[in-house]
Parts: C-alpha cells; structure tokens; sequence
C-alpha cells in the first residue's frame, strides 16, 4: 500500500522548534584568530612597520652633545579579498505547505546560508592557524614521541612557556591567547601537571 503524504503533517507542531541545525555564533573563532579587516578594494597595498624599534640602539649622549636619532621604516603589502556565495532554493509550495514554527522558510535558509559561508571561512582560518609554513621556524615546535600532551610525562606548561617567549622575540609582544582543538584541550583538562 503507498504512503499517504498526508500522515506525516504535523497537526499540532510545538511551538519554537524548528527544523534547522546550526552553530551559534560564539561556536566559530575564525574571526577570533584573525582580526575582520575592512578593505576598501578587492586587492589593494597596505603598510607594514619594520622592527627596527626593538633594535637596542646607544643612547649615550653627554652633556652639550646631541641626542642620537632613529627613524623607524615601513614596507608594503599586498592583499586580495576573495569573493565567496552560497545560495539555496525556498519553493513557494514548500513555504505553503511548512508548518507554523518553521513557516519562514527564507529566514531559515538565510540563516543556513550564514552558517555555509562561516563554515567556508573557519576551514581557511584553520588551514592557515595550522599550515607550519606561515611561521617563523622557531616559533613551530612538533611533539612527538613521550613528548604530546598526551603523555602524561610531557610538560605542556613549560611548552607554552617557550612558545610564548619565542614570539615575544619575534614580535616584542607576548601572545594573550591559545587556540587549540577540543580533543587538546580535553588532554590538558585530565593532564598531571595541569590537574594539581
């Protein structure tokens, strides 16, 4: 005997359900990691301090004599902004014919559409977080062995320790927060050396 469409419409919904699976905003951290930058032009060139102000310089200067004198440099960048689209397809009858808690079908796909693009530039955040290659190599550091978080003989304090010093060295700037994926983070949680 075929199905008949007919039993599967709900007649008596609950109210505030809605058939739409998401992440809520505080789930993505793409624009944590990286700061959204406004740019005027689809690719453009902007200015880049050196460091030369962390360079120790002699600032001895006796009496009567002048001061030394420094100037700091710039160089330029580039950049190119990536257009990204998504789009899904609301039928009329299918907004006819929803039931009332999920009736607004556009409003549902529009949010479905927020969470495809998200999604799309958490894959490039993470892609670039992890990619070795965007980092100076002494600020990279490969556990392996005894050595992973894992382990219980590891030192993951000192680990971070080193890590932030190393980029303190590049940078001049200590580091105020640490990425990490949720399995990392649940080997810290239960770790010796960090569970006392």
């Amino acid at each position: 005997m075929p199905l008949n469409p007919a039993s599967f419409i709900t007649k008596a919904p609950l109210d505030g359900f809605s058939i739409r699976y998401g992440n809520d905003l505080d789930g993505y951290i793409a624009q944590k990691l990286f700061t959204p930058q406004t740019v005027r032009r689809k690719t453009d060139t902007f200015y880049q301090y050196s460091k030369d102000n962390l360079r120790v310089e002699d600032l001895t200067a006796p009496s009567g004599t002048e001061a030394p004198q420094g100037a700091y440099t710039v160089f330029t960048n580039t950049y190119t902004a990536l257009e990204k689209a998504w789009k899904g397809l609301v039928l009329e009858k299918d907004a006819r014919d929803f039931d009332r808690p999920v009736a607004d079908l556009n409003q549902e796909q529009a949010m479905q559409n927020m969470d495809k693009l998200m999604g799309d530039l958490e894959d490039a955040a993470h892609t670039k977080a992890t990619t070795t290659a965007n980092y100076p190599a002494t600020s990279v550091l490969t556990l392996a062995g005894g050595d992973t978080w894992a382990d219980a003989a590891s030192d993951p304090i000192d680990d971070v320790r080193a890590q932030r010093q190393a980029i303190f060295e590049i940078c001049g700037k200590y580091p105020n927060q640490m990425a990490m994926s949720k399995k990392c983070a649940y080997y810290l949680r239960i770790h010796p050396g960090i569970r006392e």
